[in-house]
């Protein structure tokens, strides 16, 4: 240990007394190195001497002075390309880029003859279909109600005027005024729900009215419906019509433009094999049909032309009050039928296209353009003495916020989102082309929203949306049936009555005895499935029970409509828990239902569902670590209807009609206070909307 220490020691002392010289001795090697590096530097070449290179500089310049192109070709002829005439060619050259401006150019310009402009057929079809409960017009019932409703107020009057005089004579007396029991003024009973069916409650929330109104004469039916709707390329038709008619004879703009008559429907059945489609007229069924000496059953084409009028015929015997919520502009009088008169649900979506805006969202936009924009006056043709005569001719627009005018005169101011035109009180004016208007508040003008053109300073007519929208409503189809749809366009002829000596041969030459041309069929719509009715809707997931090999399982609503005996509208709501695998949704037993337009609840003992509708997969149930057993995993459904088609359904998308549904069917106590119902009476108080029902 203790040499181990002394070698130590020795070492310290030797760095110390010559570790200085160690480092000097480094310095003077590391200057030495330096003094030699710079010393030992090679010189600038002679070539780099400023002398030397401004003599090779003067030799580049007289170089490039001197140079011929005869040097180049020998010093690198591969990269010379030497221009030879070329003797002939067949490439054609645009002259558009070459063109000049005529120097004397024609006064009046050259103009060739009248040609038929390519029509456009209808494309981007949307089908939708449903099976429920649809409203129409008794006209008997309600001329019948009337009459009835005339006695009771004369006999409800001639009871106040007995109930002022024993007022008065009591009054006289000295006596206090008493009020009576009674319902609501004659109706639902005494001091208030008395009497009241045990099967029957009010419901514990009512809902703003679904679907058409109903006002009790209606005749109430369920029907299959098929929604058709497709797009009419406005913008590109006015194209094709100024290509072949701009510099025609006898052009003008305010005349030769796109004016829709109407259209005609083929439809045809889809089987699951391959045989070829069988395309059949569609006709619709004319709800005017014994009024007015009108024998005509069936209508052979969409179209509210003046002078046919066969949608305000189809439509004469729905039961009105549906309004559509969609941008105005996209409507055509003639292309575009009203909503079908559904009963208690509402279209939706199902009723207007995905690119269609609402009217909400453009309300404040068309306000400002109704303002600022004036109203067309563009002149009428005079009368045809044919199929389309008053559809071209001129008669005076319509009056109120109608559908006035649309290639002439006439309509409203204001185009309003009432009604959608038609002949019955409160619908919109007609006057489709100069035609007479109806009365009421219409959908508004033209192709700005309901019929009549807008042409702006130049005579130009005006398009403000990229197409129209074509719909129709076929209640003919049946449920488990699929049906494709195919349409051809009808517009007025631009050579009708054009003198020959302004026409090409081609259109001389066909029959121009009609005022109307008809554009080729369109390609077939999207297959669409009739389902049965009823909807069914993911109500709740149900946790899987019994080990990890269980199967998922949910709770299903499902949503029905039909008819009582007394032919009264039903919706039909039951709740289905178990729901599995393989589950049809079909039932039988008891079922709540919402009767007097969602009023009242009723209890059904014995009622059967039949949906048809299969639970093909669940997914979703799952308890996910962390979380509550109230709080599964979303269930999605995959379901299978009876003509085979597949669906989704998902409990997000669902829940909001699920907690309505819950909130309506809350049972609640006894005399509580809540829901709709009239109670009391003249001397209790009306009680309708949350008043007390003392059961």
């Amino acid at each position: 240990m203790k040499g181990k220490g002394n070698g130590l020691a020795a070492i310290k002392d030797l760095a110390l007394k010559h570790g200085e010289k160690v480092v000097m001795l480094l310095v003077v090697l590391m200057g030495g190195w330096l003094v030699y590096a710079t010393l030992s530097h090679e010189p600038l070449p002679d070539k780099h001497r400023p002398d030397n290179l401004e003599t090779q500089a003067q030799q580049v310049r007289n170089s490039q002075e001197t140079y011929k192109w005869d040097e180049a070709v020998e010093q690198a002829p591969e990269e010379i390309r030497i221009f030879e005439p070329v003797k002939s060619a067949s490439i054609e050259v645009e002259a558009d880029p070459y063109a000049l401006s005529s120097i004397d150019p024609q006064v009046v310009p050259a103009t060739e003859l009248r040609k038929d402009p390519k029509l456009l057929p209808v494309a981007d079809y949307e089908v939708h279909a449903v099976t429920g409960v649809f409203g129409f017009i008794d006209e008997a019932e309600m001329r019948r109600r009337a009459l009835e409703e005339q006695r009771n107020a004369a006999e409800l009057e001639r009871e106040r005027e007995l109930e002022r005089e024993r007022a008065a004579r009591e009054a006289e007396r000295g006596g206090p005024g008493r009020g009576r029991d009674g319902g609501f003024e004659g109706g639902f009973g005494p001091g208030g729900m008395e009497g009241m069916d045990e099967n029957r409650r009010p419901v514990a929330m009512q809902l703003p009215r679904a679907g058409v109104e109903l006002d009790g004469t209606e005749l109430i039916r369920q029907l299959s419906c098929a929604v058709v709707m497709a797009k009419v390329p406005l913008p590109e038709q006015l194209k094709e019509y100024k290509n072949a008619l701009a510099d025609a004879k006898g052009y003008r703009s305010d005349r030769d433009f796109p004016q829709y008559l109407g259209y005609i429907v083929q439809r045809t059945v889809v089987t699951d094999d391959d045989a070829e489609l069988d395309w059949k007229l569609l006709r619709f069924p004319n709800g005017h049909v014994g009024v007015e000496g009108d024998k005509q059953r069936y209508l052979s084409a969409i179209t509210n032309a003046p002078g046919l009028e066969f949608i305000d015929k189809m439509t004469y015997n729905w039961a009105r009050g549906l309004e559509d919520v969609y941008d105005p502009r996209y409507y055509h009088p003639s292309l575009t039928v009203p909503p079908a008169p559904l009963v208690g649900r509402n279209w939706g979506e199902m009723a207007y296209m995905s690119e269609v805006p609402l009217a909400s969202e453009v309300e404040a936009d068309m306000e400002e353009s109704f303002e600022d924009t004036p109203a067309a006056t563009g002149e009428g043709e005079g009368n045809d003495p044919l199929d389309f005569t008053d559809a071209l001719g001129g008669r005076g627009g319509g009056r109120g916020g109608a559908m006035g005018g649309e290639f002439g005169r006439g309509g409203g101011r204001r185009p309003g989102m009432g009604g959608m035109g038609g002949r019955r009180p409160g619908m919109g004016g007609r006057g489709e082309f100069d035609g007479g208007g109806g009365r009421g508040g219409g959908m508004g003008g033209g192709y700005r929203g309901g019929g009549e053109a807008q042409f702006d300073e130049n005579g130009e007519m005006i398009v403000e949306v990229p197409f129209l929208m074509l719909r129709f409503f076929d209640m003919t189809v049946q449920p488990g049936k699929q049906y494709k749809y195919r349409v051809q366009l009808i517009l007025r002829d631009p050579n009708h009555k054009m003198p020959t000596t302004m026409l090409e041969t081609e259109v001389s030459n066909r029959d121009r005895s009609r005022p109307d041309i008809r554009g080729d069929w369109s390609e077939p719509s999207p297959t669409v499935v009739i389902p049965r009715a009823g909807i069914i809707r993911v109500a709740e997931s149900q946790s899987p029970r019994g080990g990890s090999y269980s199967e998922p399982a949910a709770t299903m609503l499902v949503e029905s409509f039909g008819l009582d005996e007394k032919n009264n509208a039903m919706q039909i709501y039951k709740e289905l828990e178990g729901v599995v695998r393989g589950s049809v949704m079909n039932y039988q037993g008891e079922v709540e239902m919402l009767v007097d337009q969602g009023r009242f609840i009723e209890t059904v003992e014995d009622f059967t569902l039949d949906t048809g509708v299969m639970v093909l997969d669940l997914e979703g149930g799952k308890i996910n670590e962390g979380f509550s057993r109230d709080m599964p995993e979303p269930t999605h459904a995959l379901m299978m209807d009876s003509s085979g088609r597949m669906y989704l359904r998902d409990e997000l998308d669902d829940e909001m009609e699920v907690a309505i549904h819950r909130a309506v069917f809350e049972e609640t106590e006894a005399g509580g206070r809540g829901g709709f119902g009239p109670a009391g009476g003249r001397g209790g108080g009306r009680g309708e909307f949350g008043g007390e029902f003392g059961f």
